[in-house]
C-alpha cells in the first residue's frame, strides 16, 4: 500500500464487514426465534 490512509481504510472496511456479518447472523437467529424455531432461548431470550 502506498499511503498510510489506505492501510487505515482497509482495517476500517474489514471491521465493518465483520460487524455487518455478525448483525446479519444475529438477525437470522432472531427471525427464527420469532417464527418459533427457538433452540437458543436459554442463551438469547427473545
Amino acid at each position: 500500500m502506498k499511503y498510510k490512509s489506505q492501510k487505515v481504510a482497509y482495517w476500517f472496511f474489514a471491521l465493518s464487514m465483520l460487524l455487518l456479518s455478525l448483525q446479519l447472523i444475529y438477525g437470522f437467529v432472531m427471525a427464527f426465534a420469532h417464527m418459533g424455531y427457538d433452540n437458543l432461548h436459554s442463551f438469547i431470550p427473545f
